[in-house]
């Protein structure tokens, strides 16, 4: 069983592949990341054990909920794993660890007892603060030990408590019991309970976790029953499903709007794929408005079309196409479903734009019209191109040119207009906005910049003349 595990600054990283090596390790989840793990990596087995706080929106309970109902396994603990765990258990998620039990009867309540200030992947999500649920427990065992006093440890536990997250470190906690005035003996105790004998219960029930998967995957253990619920998909989740989800691509992480985006300012068919998309959501609309239904047998034609249309014949094809165009069997019987309703109602309606902005409906294009891999590729390249190059003194000069004039620039280079009123369009190509499509337009005038000067350094290398051939002699076959 393909397992995925979000892991950051709760346990070294070398310590969790011992303890489960067959894993695929992904950073602290943000929100929608939960979904990339199932549709790319083929998870069945999520451990979610760290995700991001405030640099990123976080994992949200739908996500957590919606992947549950599918029948995936889920367990949480140590950090965000065991606040997502207690909010979520009732459908199924598996809460592991002493933190999981804090939250779960109400010891702790607040968020912040797991948070602590960290660096990114690079230096190993190293610890720049101490959490609080660790502080606590590291108090808890030196009064149980005899060498930190009750009255004390309430009190230091107080001062780290009113600290902001990020500020929790030993000098602070301990200037702040120095001044205090605590006896020697017992500053030298709150000293040693947060260094030697430093409880990490975070990286405790990490490590729990990961054993009640591997046991699962060693057959020493059942996987967990899933809960039978129902699962509403609210407008809201499917903004995030269809419009902000995250998929990788090469290396690099885009949303479904990125690329929905990039193909409307660089395809020149995006008029025909818009139109198209907006008229099948209309069709749709009228068709569900009538009251029109469509029965298995309806779908399981379409979808014996649908795979031959594509000389898709064998389930390993067809998975390759469903990873290709971020896609899992359910969205394919859900689209299925719908070309069957429109098979039924092939007749013109008024308008009714989606939540995500017609989104899906264009890459439900973009991906029939076999083109999605391209444009989800270009868009990943464009995305590593303007990370790399955004910040360099030939490109500051953009973020202050007139949108008309980076307009003129991208049709220039991509053939792609933006014509009548720039609101109209942007919203029409499913921009939020003209300044979203300002800024888009900044993207494309580094990436298409980067790009055209790399095409002319490789056409000026074709055309060197090799060594001995000064005067320009062309040896001939």
């Amino acid at each position: 069983m393909i397992t995925t595990i979000f892991l950051g600054p709760s346990m070294p990283h070398d310590e969790a592949r011992s303890l489960l090596p067959d894993a695929v390790f992904r950073p602290p989840a943000a929100q929608g990341d939960l979904l990339a793990a199932i549709d790319q990596d083929g998870a069945e087995i999520l451990g979610l054990i760290d995700g991001t706080f405030h640099q990123n929106l976080s994992v949200w309970h739908n996500e957590v909920c919606y992947l549950l109902s599918r029948g995936i396994t889920i367990f949480g603990a140590s950090s965000m794993g065991a606040l997502r765990a207690v909010e979520t258990d009732r459908f199924g998620m598996i809460g592991v660890g002493t933190i999981y039990n804090w939250y779960k009867h109400g010891i702790i309540t607040g968020d912040d007892e797991v948070a602590l200030l960290h660096g990114d992947e690079r230096t190993n999500y190293v610890q720049m603060s101490l959490p609080l649920v660790n502080i606590r427990a590291s108090f808890a065992q030196a009064v149980t030990q005899g060498s930190l006093e009750n009255t004390y440890a309430e009190k230091a536990l107080d001062f780290a408590s009113s600290l902001y997250y990020p500020n929790r470190r030993l000098p602070l906690i301990f200037e702040a019991c120095r001044t205090a005035r605590f006896p020697s003996d017992q500053l030298g105790a709150v000293e040693k309970a947060l260094t030697e004998d430093y409880v990490d219960l975070k990286r405790a029930d990490a490590r729990e976790l990961l054993i009640a998967i591997q046991r699962i995957l060693d057959g020493h253990s059942g996987a967990p029953e899933a809960v039978p619920f129902e699962f509403t998909r609210s407008s809201v989740f499917e903004t995030l499903y269809n419009l902000d989800r995250q998929v990788r691509i090469a290396d690099t992480t885009v949303t479904l709007q990125d690329i929905a985006e990039h193909a409307a300012l660089y395809s020149t068919e995006f008029d025909e794929l818009r139109r198209n998309a907006l008229n099948r959501e209309i069709v749709i609309f009228f068709g569900l408005l009538l009251g029109l239904r469509v029965e298995k047998d309806d779908i399981m034609a379409e979808r014996a079309s649908f795979l031959e249309k594509r000389d898709i014949h064998t389930p390993e094809s067809l998975s390759k196409w469903l990873q290709e165009n971020v896609l899992n069997e359910g969205d394919l019987w859900e689209y299925l479903a719908q070309e069957a309703l429109c098979r039924r109602l092939r007749r013109w309606a008024l308008s009714s734009r989606s939540f995500d902005r017609g989104c899906k409906a264009l890459l439900d294009e973009i991906r029939i019209k076999g083109t999605f891999p391209h444009w989800a590729e270009e868009t990943s390249e464009k995305a590593a191109i303007v990370a790399a190059y955004h910040d360099q003194p030939e490109y500051r000069d953009i973020y202050s040119e007139h949108p008309k004039e980076l307009a003129e620039r991208h049709a220039a280079y991509a053939n792609v207009r933006i014509t009548g009123d720039a609101r109209i369009w942007a919203e029409d190509a499913g921009f939020d906005g003209v300044n979203e499509l300002a800024d888009a337009l900044r993207k494309c005038a580094i990436f298409n910049d980067v790009r055209s000067r790399i095409a002319k350094q490789l056409d000026a290398l074709s055309r060197m003349t090799p060594a001995g051939n000064e005067e320009g002699y062309r040896p001939t076959p």
